[in-house]
């Protein structure tokens, strides 16, 4: 309500938006209640489900748009502790999905562009470099005299290493991937048999 993080609510560079958390209503047990009842409940989870169903009504709202435009729209009506500001510890703010749905508030912006990326490119250091790739030097393919032996085993013998280094590394890859895919496996398996 005072539109603060909360103690036990964590903060950093990834908090993009932030919902009610503390005193949200919350229902009663129906096991041992025969009448429902409403109660203060509250925490992450409460603002989670708050934050999630905000971005569904604007998107049900504005079929339209992509996840970016819902996401921008989002952040530019959000009770924020500044003007278009962002913090550690709320983000941008307070969702506010009425200021979208009923007041007709918002940018969408760029269909393309994700307005969380474009705000923390600046905050990379050192940015990404926007130069090309240098082009790779050609190699001299150029057969050897004939009868020259030393150059022809050293020729062999780069050929040699080049190959063994490309076999070494998609045996590398191919290892890798299969250590991944077991392992995802056997979580898996594991996770099923809880």
């Amino acid at each position: 309500s005072s539109g603060q993080r909360e103690p036990y609510s964590t903060y950093g560079p990834q908090v993009a938006l932030a919902g009610p958390g503390e005193n949200t209503p919350g229902h009663c047990d129906w096991d041992t209640q025969r009448d429902p009842c409403i109660f203060e409940d509250g925490g992450t989870s409460s603002a989670t489900a708050l934050v999630s169903a905000s971005a569904a009504l604007v998107w049900a709202a504005h079929p339209e748009w992509t996840k970016n435009q819902v996401l921008n729209a989002l952040i530019t009506t959000a009770d924020g502790p500044g003007d278009g500001e962002r913090n550690d510890q709320v983000g941008y703010g307070m969702v506010r999905p009425d200021r979208i749905i009923l007041d007709n508030q918002g940018d969408p912006g760029d269909p393309d562009t994700n307005p969380l990326f474009a705000a923390w490119e600046s905050l990379i250091d050192p940015p990404p470099s926007t130069e090309p790739n240098p082009t790779p030097t050609p190699h001299d393919n150029t057969p050897p005299p004939a009868g020259d032996t030393d150059t022809d085993d050293q020729a062999a013998a780069d050929d040699t290493s080049e190959d063994t280094s490309g076999s070494n590394t998609t045996a590398t890859l191919l290892l890798t991937l299969a250590a991944a895919v077991l392992l995802t496996g056997l979580t898996t398996a594991i996770l099923l048999n809880r």
